[in-house]
């Protein structure tokens, strides 16, 4: 015996537990946003007299043109990986994207932070 939704609701599908998660689309917008801020902030940072503190970022944030290429590069990558993830668990990617924007939000927090305090 099989049961029927007693109301038809096409977003349920995005659930997991209590969470609604947005699609994979939009997850990777914001993400590449992100990004996009982060490689602004950090420049602000780096013009302002700022250093930049990740030892393996350090020789790339001197060139912008690198900076922006290994984001793009390392952006790529996550969007793939992700999006695979997706199809072999539902949810798992948008879950490890939502995980990634949540990290980068911090990063861009504190780059705000240190140039609110390099004014």
């Amino acid at each position: 015996m099989t049961t029927q939704p007693c109301i038809e609701a096409p977003w349920i599908g995005r659930l997991t537990g209590e969470f609604i998660l947005p699609n994979h689309r939009l997850l990777a917008m914001v993400l590449g946003i992100l990004f996009l801020l982060d490689c602004i902030t950090t420049e602000l940072i780096l013009i302002s007299g700022g250093v930049e503190l990740n030892p393996v970022m350090e020789g790339i944030v001197a060139s912008p043109l690198l900076h922006l290429a290994v984001k793009a590069a390392v952006f790529l990558f996550i969007i793939i990986m992700t999006g695979y993830a997706g199809r072999q668990v539902p949810t798992s990617g948008a879950v490890a994207l939502s995980a990634i924007i949540l990290w980068y939000g911090v990063v861009i927090g504190n780059n705000l932070g240190v140039l609110m305090g390099m004014g």
